[in-house]
């Protein structure tokens, strides 16, 4: 009980403020949905693979950062790169020389999507999953 009112008190005097919005700007996090507001896919086909390194002083450095993993939507047609901070087997090289297709599964509901970038009406956006599971082709419902 002490903590609530010692918490409203502090609010009241002004000590804790929520900063949302400064300059008419807001922090891009605030405006993070989740993926599957965008799509009811949770498999997608595989196009593209990239890993991600950190930059020290704007050099690259030897730490793994995330992959970004190029899907194409099953439903929709639509490409998206997905940001995941998992690093794979599979390379690039490895996904340009299969013979088979090969998938990724995204849990929708746990990957973010964030805009960074808003202009005439358009927001680019990066999309985030906590994690991915690459797979081929494993049931009829895969097949176009």
């Amino acid at each position: 009980m002490k903590t609530k009112s010692i918490l409203r008190r502090i609010r009241k005097v002004g000590l804790i403020m929520k900063k949302n919005i400064e300059d008419n700007k807001i922090s891009t996090r605030a405006l993070g949905v989740p993926l599957s507001t965008f799509t009811t896919a949770t498999k997608f086909f595989l196009k593209g693979i990239k890993e991600n390194f950190a930059y020290e002083d704007g050099k690259r450095t030897d730490k793994f950062k995330s992959t970004t993993l190029t899907c194409v939507d099953l439903i929709t047609f639509s490409t998206l790169k997905i940001k995941v901070e998992k690093k794979f087997q599979l390379t690039q090289k490895d996904l340009d020389e299969s013979t088979e297709r090969i998938f990724v599964e995204i849990p929708t509901n746990e990957t973010i999507v964030t805009p960074y970038k808003i202009e005439y009406g358009k927001a680019t956006v990066t999309i985030t999953a906590p994690t991915a599971t690459i797979s081929l082709v494993e049931s009829e419902d895969d097949l176009l």
